[in-house]
C-alpha cells in the first residue's frame, strides 16, 4: 500500500466530523448574530443526524451504480459547495447549506471504509482503518476547540468559522480525483455467467431485511 493513499484516506477522514462539530461550537454565536430561537438552533444541530438517517441507505446502490472513488469524489465536491453554502448571509443558506454538506458527510462515512478494504492488503486494514478512525476523531476535537477562537480573529466572524473547514476539503477532492481513473461501476464490469448475480448483489445492499444489519 502506498503512503499516497495512506494520506488520502486521512484527508476524507478529516472532513466526516470537522464541519459538524465546529457548527457545535459556534452555535450560541449563530443565535445571538442572526437572531435564531433556540428551538431553531436546536434543529440545526439535529438536522445532521436527521440527514445522515436519511441518506445512508442509498450509498450502497448509488456506489454499486457508479463506482465507489466516483462516488467519493462526487461527495466531497459536494461537501464544500454545502459548506461554502452554509457559510453565506442567509438563514435559509445556513440550513440548506448544513443538508448538502451532512448529506455528503453521509457519503463518506459509507464510502470510505469500503474503499479501504477494497484498496487495502487484507493484512493492513485493521491499521489504517485505526488510522482513518482516529484522524477522524482528532480533528473533529480540534474543530470543537478552535473555531469559536477563529470567529474573534478572522474576519467575517462566526460565518466564516464555519468554513475553514474547506480548506482539508479542497485537498482530499484534489487527492482522490485522480484515483477515479480505473474505478469502475458494477454495470461496467464484465458480468458471470450466473444470471442471478447482479440482481442479488443490487437486493443484498438493502439493509432493512437483514437481521445482521439489525
Amino acid at each position: 500500500m502506498s503512503v499516497g493513499l495512506a494520506f488520502a484516506v486521512c484527508l476524507v477522514a478529516a472532513n466526516l466530523r470537522t464541519s459538524l462539530t465546529g457548527a457545535g461550537t459556534l452555535l450560541p454565536a449563530i443565535e445571538r448574530g442572526i437572531g435564531l430561537a433556540s428551538s431553531w438552533g436546536g434543529l440545526l444541530g439535529t438536522l445532521p443526524l436527521l440527514t445522515f438517517a436519511a441518506t445512508s441507505p442509498l450509498v450502497a446502490r448509488a456506489s454499486h451504480r457508479f463506482g465507489t472513488a466516483r462516488l467519493l469524489v462526487a461527495a466531497l465536491g459536494t461537501l464544500t459547495v454545502g459548506t461554502v453554502v452554509r457559510s453565506l448571509p442567509s438563514v435559509l443558506c445556513l440550513f440548506t447549506g448544513t443538508v448538502i454538506l451532512s448529506a455528503a458527510i453521509a457519503f463518506g462515512n459509507v464510502l470510505l471504509p469500503a474503499l479501504i478494504r477494497r484498496s487495502v492488503p487484507a493484512h493492513r486494514v485493521q491499521g489504517i482503518s485505526a488510522l482513518y478512525v482516529t484522524v477522524t476523531g482528532v480533528t473533529a476535537a480540534a474543530s470543537s476547540g478552535i473555531s469559536a477562537p477563529l470567529s474573534h480573529t478572522l474576519p467575517g466572524p462566526w460565518r466564516t468559522a464555519l468554513a475553514w473547514g474547506v480548506a482539508f476539503t479542497v485537498a482530499a477532492f484534489l487527492a482522490w480525483l485522480p484515483r477515479m481513473r480505473g474505478d469502475r461501476s458494477h454495470s461496467d464490469k464484465p458480468h458471470s455467467g450466473n444470471p442471478h448475480s447482479s440482481a442479488s448483489v443490487a437486493r443484498s445492499t438493502v439493509p432493512w431485511r437483514s437481521r445482521l444489519a439489525w
